[in-house]
């Protein structure tokens, strides 16, 4: 009798099968450090690829995916593709935009979208930075601590 049933292990053969979002890798996946090292790692973990050990052969950094060219930051998703995977990563196609208006698209209850009820619109409240907050208190308790020392001396 089995203690423990294990999945079958995924190879990198069935990462390239399945489409890539390269939104995902240009937004969420650099956005997000560990997100980046666990996903990328194991890319090269699944081919056979170091990344950990700079002194030995076929070393590969794992920040070198990262462009520094674009005016955002964004993923070399050729240069993952062509160095790691083989050429197998096959993208995703985009998806088509919508053809019918937003006002026509209303549910059963007249709402657009996937709301149950108002929307408000309009832009979010600025705060003032905090320096002016702070500042703004200390002048004010100035001005009290003033006002009662010349009090104080009225009396």
């Amino acid at each position: 009798e089995p203690l423990r049933e294990s999945p079958p292990r995924r190879t990198i053969e069935d990462v390239t099968s399945d489409c890539h979002n390269d939104t995902w890798y240009n937004k969420d996946l650099l956005d997000n450090a560990t997100m980046y090292i666990a996903h990328i790692g194991y890319m090269l973990n699944a081919s056979h690829t170091n990344w950990l050990f700079p002194d030995l052969p076929g070393f590969v950094d794992i920040f070198v995916f990262n462009k520094t060219r674009c005016i955002y930051s964004c993923f070399d998703l050729e240069l993952l593709n062509e160095t790691v995977l083989g050429g197998g990563l096959v993208l995703c196609n985009p998806t088509a935009p919508s053809t019918t208006p937003a006002m026509l698209s209303g549910d059963t209850g007249g709402w657009s979208g996937s709301t149950d009820g108002v929307i408000r619109a309009g832009a979010a409240q600025q705060r003032p930075p905090r320096w002016l907050i702070l500042a703004s208190v200390a002048a004010a308790w100035a001005a009290t601590a003033a006002a009662a020392e010349a009090a104080a001396q009225k009396s």
